[in-house]
């Protein structure tokens, strides 16, 4: 799976958040737990206000605990997103903070042909959604898996057919709309990747020559180009969005459905006692109100991981074509040369890749003197100035 390919060599590069992410990941485990008990106290709540006796006292107590373990689960739901959200926003500002590091402390040409707008796009779009879409989606798969095979486990128990039709719908419920999104998302996350890189461009093409286009008149030209950018981001971005909404009012109908035939099940395995029977119901309608919400929240956190594969894939590749981990991330001040006599040049060529700029320039620049270089647009003028700069 490319979830798990991508998942893995991230954290080759960012190994150190490893160990929070596992540790938040088990940290779960304990939602998933008290989800259980609150949905296991419901047949035996039930089954004691149904049965005949003097005995008042133990399902207003198991009421009560069912209560306490529900609101207790929230609670522990509300510190665990918290911490859930600055883990992931510390790690998104870790990520930052190396790749800028990486763009300050390479060698100058070896990163020239990353232009401003693509060093844009890998801030605002690449590294938000690996972080929000990607890292902080998992973790919430994990919640919503073991809460999911916990409360299975539960039925599989006391129901051991009700638990093999809810698993077969889950599996056929959730492949069925992966099958259906996965290919649109994907389709959808890279042209949004691609439409972000040329928004980008023209925002930075309309900004930094603002006077030129002034001076020029061309405010209609680069205005139409921005509208043309702009609008087709968020067109991409909208279908994205758009099919991240809709599993819950996919699941929800078939949801139904799979309860009236559970419900049915459970009504032909010959209960003689009719406590029993209505427990069973209480339980197996709570089961369902409890997975039913989780099966939706998985799927929406796989479309969301999915729509993001593309930009994940672009991170990546970014990361391994610039050997980013090899750069030192310290910052380093160089002892500065102060300039005494002359600046000079002796037969100096430079070419990128196998193209030739400059071939043997040569000249000498005195301390105070004001020069002029001219030349065609191409002809290396700012190649020259770069060098004479260093």
């Amino acid at each position: 799976m490319e979830i798990i390919k991508y998942f893995k060599k991230f954290f080759i590069y960012f190994k150190e958040s490893k160990p929070a992410f596992i540790f938040y990941s088990a940290l779960s485990l304990i939602a998933g737990i008290l989800e259980l008990c609150g949905v296991a106290l419901i047949y035996p709540f039930i089954l004691k206000i149904l049965e005949s006796g003097n005995d008042k006292e133990l399902p207003i107590i198991i009421g009560i605990s069912i209560i306490a373990i529900f609101l207790l689960k929230n609670i522990f739901m509300i510190f665990y997103i918290n911490i859930q959200t600055r883990f992931t926003n510390n790690l998104e500002s870790d990520i930052k903070k190396r790749i800028m590091g990486f763009f300050l402390n390479s060698k100058y040409e070896d990163t020239y042909k990353i232009t401003i707008a693509e060093k844009n796009n890998i801030f605002n779009l690449l590294i938000p959604n690996i972080t929000n879409n990607f890292i902080f989606r998992l973790l919430n798969i994990n919640v919503n898996l073991f809460i999911f095979c916990l409360i299975s486990a539960l039925l599989a128990i006391k129901f051991p057919l009700a638990t093999v039709i809810t698993l077969i719908f889950a599996v056929v419920l959730v492949k069925f709309q992966n099958y259906i999104y996965k290919p649109l998302l994907i389709k959808y996350g890279k042209k949004v990747s691609e439409a972000s890189l040329c928004y980008h461009k023209n925002f930075n093409e309309s900004i930094l020559n603002f006077k030129g286009i002034k001076i020029s008149n061309n405010e209609k030209f680069f205005g139409e180009k921005f509208n043309e950018a702009t609008n087709n981001y968020y067109r991409n971005y909208k279908k994205v969005s758009f099919l991240n909404q809709i599993p819950p009012y996919v699941t929800e109908p078939f949801a139904i459905i799979l309860l009236f035939v559970l419900l049915l099940v459970i009504s032909s395995q010959n209960y003689t006692e009719p406590q029993k029977l209505i427990a069973s119901f209480a339980l197996i309608a709570s089961a369902i109100f409890r997975l039913v919400p989780t099966i939706s929240r998985l799927q929406v956190n796989i479309n969301g991981i999915n729509a993001a594969i593309p930009l994940i894939r672009d991170f990546i590749n970014f990361y391994e074509r610039y050997n980013v981990l090899s750069t030192p991330n310290n910052y380093i001040t160089k002892d500065t040369i102060s300039l005494k006599d002359n600046i000079e040049l002796k037969n100096v060529s430079f070419k990128y890749d196998e193209k030739e700029i400059l071939h043997n320039i040569s000249l000498k620049i005195n301390k105070g003197e004001f020069i002029g270089i001219t030349g065609e647009s191409g002809a290396g003028k700012t190649t020259l100035i770069d060098l004479i700069a260093g």
